[in-house]
């Protein structure tokens, strides 16, 4: 078990919330400055397409991938290496 207790399982949730809304704001702001205004419902509709992407591969994924009798640890760092991933694949295509 990667939390001990449901109250360290609460202040994860909350530090995991708060982190996700960060990242989340600043994107909408982000895309609204790059893009004309009549790209804005094109670029809006590529984010959202592409974010429901990732999250329909990467929800069912610890479940489906995570060997019979592992604990939980074992999905926490295969997302962990998939995270990883994504962020050098981002690195390398922003320059």
């Amino acid at each position: 078990m990667v939390v001990g207790s449901y109250s360290a399982l609460l202040v994860l949730w909350l530090i995991l919330g708060f982190g996700y809304s960060v990242a989340q704001t600043p994107a909408g702001r982000l895309l609204r400055r790059s893009a004309h205004p009549e790209d804005r419902p094109a670029i809006f509709a590529a984010q959202f397409a592409l974010s429901h992407a990732c999250w329909l591969i990467c929800y069912p994924w610890p479940d489906t991938w995570r060997p019979r009798g592992h604990d939980s640890r074992v999905c926490f760092h295969g997302n962990h290496r998939a995270h990883r991933a994504g962020l050098g694949m981002a690195s390398m295509a922003c320059g």
